[in-house]
C-alpha cells in the first residue's frame, strides 16, 4: 500500500538538503507515537533473510511547491509539500497512520511541518511490460577488489550489473515476503539509451556518514507483476528505507 502525505508551512524553512535521514527519523517517531515495540523491532531487526534484513517500506524525495538551495541548507516554502510511503506490510502502513493522527507534526531536523493530508493510492495493475519513473534515486551496489581488499563501491548507470543487482534485489524480497524460491519468476529491466546519457550523473547524497550515490533514470520493465509489485510497493535496488528506490508507473 502506497499514501501521499501533503505537508504545509505558512512560512519559508529550512532542511538539510541531504535530508533522508532526517526523514526516515521523523517515520520511525510517528511509528513509534503509535506502538513502540513495533517501531523499535522494525528499526533494529527489520525482517531477516538469511545474512540480509530488510525494512520493506519506502518512501520517495519531497515535493515542495516551491523551495530554493542555500548552500546546505533546502529553504522550502511557503506552502505544500508532499511526498510518498509505502509498503507491502499492512501493519508499518496503520502504525504510521495512527502516528500521524495522533500528532499532525512532522518534524525533519529542527523543522516542524503540518500534515495537512494523508491520501490513499491505488495499487497499479501491473502486466508483463510496463515503464517506471523514479521518485528517489534507485541505489545498486557491487563488491571488488581494491589494493587487496574485497570492497563495496556503487554500481553506475551504465554498467551491465546495475541492473542486474536490482534484479536480483528483488528476487530475495519476493523469497522473503512469499516464502517460497525465486525460480519461477523473472524480470528484464532496461534503460533508454539517451536516458542513460541524461540521468549517468546520478545523485549523490549523505547519508548516515557516507555519501550513497543513486539514479533517477527512467526505464521499461518486462516478465514477472509480481516482482513489479514488490519494486512499486517497498522499492528498486538498496536502502530502500533510507529513502531511496521508489518508483512510479508512467502513464
Amino acid at each position: 500500500m502506497r499514501i501521499k502525505i501533503v505537508l504545509e508551512t505558512d512560512a519559508p524553512i529550512s532542511i538539510p538538503i541531504n535530508y533522508q535521514y532526517h526523514l526516515s527519523s521523523a517515520i520511525y517517531y510517528l511509528l513509534q507515537r503509535a506502538d513502540q515495540e513495533y517501531a523499535k523491532e522494525l528499526h533494529q531487526k527489520g525482517y531477516e533473510f538469511g545474512s540480509k534484513k530488510f525494512k520493506l517500506f519506502t518512501f520517495s524525495a519531497l515535493f515542495p511547491d516551491f523551495y530554493k538551495i542555500r548552500g546546505n541548507q533546502m529553504v522550502i516554502g511557503p506552502g505544500k509539500i508532499y511526498f510518498y510511503i509505502g509498503s507491502l506490510k499492512n501493519e508499518f502502513i496503520m502504525n504510521f497512520a495512527s502516528g500521524i493522527f495522533s500528532n499532525h507534526i512532522l518534524r525533519i531536523g529542527r523543522a516542524k511541518f503540518l500534515i495537512s493530508q494523508v491520501e490513499a493510492i491505488p495499487t497499479p495493475q501491473f502486466s508483463e511490460v510496463m515503464q517506471f519513473k523514479c521518485l528517489s534515486p534507485v541505489v545498486a551496489t557491487t563488491k571488488e577488489e581494491i589494493n587487496g581488499v574485497i570492497k563495496p563501491r556503487d554500481c553506475q548507470l551504465e554498467e551491465r550489473k546495475y541492473a542486474e543487482n536490482i534484479i536480483r534485489n528483488l528476487k530475495t524480497k519476493y523469497e522473503l515476503i512469499y516464502d517460497k524460491p525465486s525460480s519461477g519468476v523473472d524480470l528484464r529491466i532496461s534503460f533508454k539509451q539517451e536516458d542513460i546519457e541524461k540521468y549517468k550523473k546520478g545523485k549523490l547524497i549523505y547519508y548516515k556518514n557516507t555519501f550513497v550515490k543513486g539514479f533517477l533514470c527512467p526505464f521499461e520493465a518486462s516478465g514477472s507483476p509480481e516482482l513489479m509489485e514488490i519494486m512499486w510497493e517497498v522499492g528498486a535496488g538498496e536502502k530502500n528505507s533510507g529513502g531511496f528506490g521508489m518508483v512510479e508507473v508512467m502513464n
